[in-house]
C-alpha cells in the first residue's frame, strides 16, 4: 500500500494573501474619504469626479504599466495585464481626489461664521422607510441638500442656520446648526 502524501500548509502564502486583503479593504475606505468631504463641503460634485477621472485613473494605468514586473512578482508570475490595472486602480485613483479635498479640510480656518442661508429649493424624497425630507440652501453660487428632521415639514423652514469655515483651498465646510 502507498504511504499517503502529507500536505503542508505555506504560512508565508497565507500571510500574504491576508495582507492583501487588508490593503484591499484599506483602499476601498479611502475611497470614500473624498465623498466623505464633500458631502459637508459647498463645492460642486464635478471636482472630485473629475479628479477621480482625468488624473487619478491614468495615474493608475501609468502605474501599472511602469511597474509590471514588480506586480508580476507580487502575484507570483501572473502577467494578467486587467490584474495590474485593477490592482493600481484601487490604490492609487484615490489620491488626487483626497489629497484636495483632505488638504483644503485639513488647512482651513479655525473659527467658524454663523451664516443664514437661504431655501432655494424643497423636495421629499421615498426610501424603504418612508419620506424623507429635504431643503437646498445656496451658498456663494454652490447649492448644498440638507436633510430635515423627522418631524419638519420643508414648507415651515425658510433657511438654514449653519457654522461656516473657510477652507484652506478656498472651499467652505459647513455645520448644520438649526432651521430657522
Amino acid at each position: 500500500m502507498p504511504a499517503r502524501k502529507e500536505t503542508s500548509v505555506n504560512w508565508f502564502k497565507i500571510l500574504k494573501v491576508a495582507c492583501m486583503v487588508v490593503v484591499c479593504l484599506t483602499c476601498i475606505l479611502l475611497h470614500a474619504a473624498p465623498w466623505l468631504f464633500y458631502s459637508i463641503t459647498f463645492i460642486p460634485l464635478l471636482l472630485p469626479l473629475s479628479l477621480l477621472l482625468f488624473i487619478g485613473i491614468p495615474a493608475a494605468w501609468w502605474a501599472a504599466n511602469r511597474f509590471r514586473g514588480w506586480l508580476t512578482r507580487l502575484f507570483d508570475g501572473i502577467t494578467d495585464d486587467i490584474l495590474h490595472k485593477g490592482c493600481m486602480l484601487l490604490l492609487i485613483s484615490w489620491i488626487p481626489a483626497f489629497l484636495l479635498m483632505g488638504t483644503n479640510y485639513l488647512l482651513a480656518e479655525k473659527s467658524a461664521s454663523t451664516e443664514i442661508l437661504p431655501v432655494v429649493e424643497r423636495g421629499y424624497s421615498r426610501n424603504r422607510n418612508g419620506k424623507t425630507y429635504w431643503v437646498k440652501v445656496k451658498s456663494r453660487g454652490y447649492v448644498k441638500k440638507v436633510v430635515l428632521d423627522k418631524h419638519m415639514m420643508p414648507e415651515s423652514v425658510n433657511g438654514v442656520k449653519v457654522e461656516v469655515r473657510k477652507g484652506g483651498l478656498g472651499f467652505d465646510f459647513f455645520q448644520v446648526k438649526r432651521f430657522v
